[in-house]
């Protein structure tokens, strides 16, 4: 390729980058949900961060650039959006997996171009200025130099390759290099990454989970502060508290020792309040958002404390146990999900629930009662209290009534009596209003 075709190439990219706002016709409105350029590029950004390789392979001085996405066979329509979006590579499939791939020149100059103004944020972003150095100098080559200055280009092109991807010991960012995490670009990574699930079938804490190895240290740190500056009503139940956690952990593969990060969300009231309201406002691409949709249904169930009666229990297993790999079609354990997802009833009995009035009754001596059992909650610390002003909007939450008498500088008795009484507390012509909640 000369220097006047990659001109001409250049020019069809741009045109491609400012015209494709009719790039969905080909697809039907109603297989998948519909993205603006400028969404579904952070999201092409995030998703690519966590699941494309470059890869460049060599045959006696004839070198082929390779970009690709797999993904299992039950993803099969998403890269088929991806293909259609971006009107580029080529789709081949197994009988578990799926294959988005571009090997054409043009299109490979096409996929430069977008991560050039959506760049990747993880150590990704290192194969992808090796991989377009590699292309540029094979491809930019003057086609008249001599055999030796040929083969110096080939040879440099060959240690570049093998710099990359597993054989990669350097991963230090370059310093102009600024990792953004943007809503879309976090949905993208998510869904390649991400999980959601239940960390065990007794009292079902929610866990969120994305891990990467130890060289993904600071785009996960990004991504905490991210997570962190999202709006919404929340409030640390205790001052040792920490809604988004980084961890640490040592994983052996083949005799080998694998240094892991995983950012970590348990904390209920920051997925209730926080994080599944941020999940809700975006659009999934993927079958990643079917395991939200489970996750959020068990939220609710707890929220109304139906996991703590026998039939609210029983339909959380059945959630949990169609959830993550137990869904997809090769799983060997398909069969018990074939027979959760043949009964058509269980989403039907999560709404009958979830209709129902919740199973938690707050007593005015501010114990929980659980209609289901006929009896107490046991434990401290399972209910709060919210203060609202005339119009109902939250202002404060408190944990206790010792904590919410030390703000209004009030005793507790008198904080009790507004409770009980639910006449509003007057402080310079503002109304308070208090309201016992459970905390969970």
């Amino acid at each position: 390729m000369n220097i006047k075709e990659l001109k001409k190439i250049n020019f069809v990219i741009k045109k491609h980058l400012t015209t494709n706002t009719d790039s969905l016709q080909t697809i039907k409105k109603d297989s998948i949900k519909y993205l603006t350029d400028e969404e579904f590029s952070h999201w092409f950004s995030g998703f690519s961060d966590a699941e494309s390789n470059f890869y460049i392979s060599d045959s006696e001085n004839k070198f082929t650039f390779r970009f690709s996405i797999k993904l299992h066979i039950d993803d099969l329509n998403l890269l088929q959006f991806i293909q259609q979006r971006l009107k580029i590579g080529k789709i081949s499939t197994t009988e578990r997996y799926a294959n988005w791939t571009v090997l054409r020149a043009n299109e490979i100059m096409k996929l430069l171009e977008i991560f050039k103004i959506k760049s990747l944020n993880t150590t990704k972003y290192l194969n992808y200025i090796a991989f377009k150095e590699a292309f540029f100098l094979y491809y930019k080559r003057n086609p008249n130099l001599a055999l030796t200055d040929k083969l110096k280009i080939f040879n440099t092109i060959r240690e570049i390759k093998n710099s990359m991807n597993t054989q990669r010991n350097n991963f230090e960012l370059p310093k102009d290099h600024q990792i953004k995490i943007t809503p879309y670009w976090f949905l993208g990574f998510i869904e390649g990454d991400g999980s959601f699930s239940i960390s065990s079938l007794k009292s079902f804490p929610l866990k969120f989970n994305i891990t990467q190895v130890i060289t993904e240290e600071k785009v996960l740190e990004s991504i905490k502060t991210f997570l962190l500056e999202l709006p919404g009503n929340y409030k640390k139940r205790s001052k040792k508290s920490n809604q988004v956690q980084i961890l640490k952990k040592i994983k052996i593969l083949n005799n080998k020792t694998k240094l892991l990060l995983t950012l970590a969300i348990s904390d209920f009231n920051y997925i209730k309040t926080i994080l599944t309201p941020f999940f809700d406002q975006m659009k999934f691409l993927s079958k990643k958002e079917l395991d939200y949709i489970n996750w959020k249904q068990i939220i609710e169930l707890k929220a109304r404390g139906w996991h703590l009666s026998k039939e609210g229990s029983d339909l959380i297993i059945k959630i949990a146990n169609t959830m993550n790999n137990n869904r997809l079609s090769t799983n060997d354990k398909n069969l018990n999900k074939e027979k959760y997802l043949k009964d058509n009833l269980l989403d039907k009995k999560v709404k009958i629930l979830l209709n129902k009035p919740s199973n938690f009754e707050l007593h005015p001596n501010g114990k929980i009662f659980i209609k289901s059992e006929n009896i107490y909650w046991k434990g401290r610390g399972n209910v709060g209290i919210e203060v609202f002003n005339e119009k109902g909007i939250l202002l404060y939450s408190f944990e206790n009534l010792e904590e919410t008498g030390n703000f209004f500088n009030l005793s507790k008795h008198i904080i009790r009596y507004r409770l009980e009484t639910e006449k509003p507390l007057i402080i310079n012509k503002d109304k308070f209003y208090f309201k016992r909640v459970i905390l969970l």
